[in-house]
């Protein structure tokens, strides 16, 4: 994963289960998760949530010394 790139952290019932992922990772975490709650009948007492993680700009990273 690119140190540049938007990641996510997914949290069920304010606990994060899932961290530092990529945008492909996050699409099929939440898909899966979701789909899970709502198989095993869950979705209406767990609470799904996510983060959006912006990366840090280039200039914080590479400054000049």
């Amino acid at each position: 994963m690119d140190y540049y790139e938007t990641t996510y952290h997914i949290y069920l019932n304010d606990n994060c289960i899932r961290s530092n992922l990529s945008k492909a990772e996050f699409k099929k975490e939440i898909t899966w998760m979701t789909n899970f709650l709502e198989l095993t009948k869950l979705e209406k007492t767990a609470k799904l949530d996510y983060v959006q993680c912006e990366p840090p700009s280039r200039l914080m990273l590479e400054g000049s010394y």
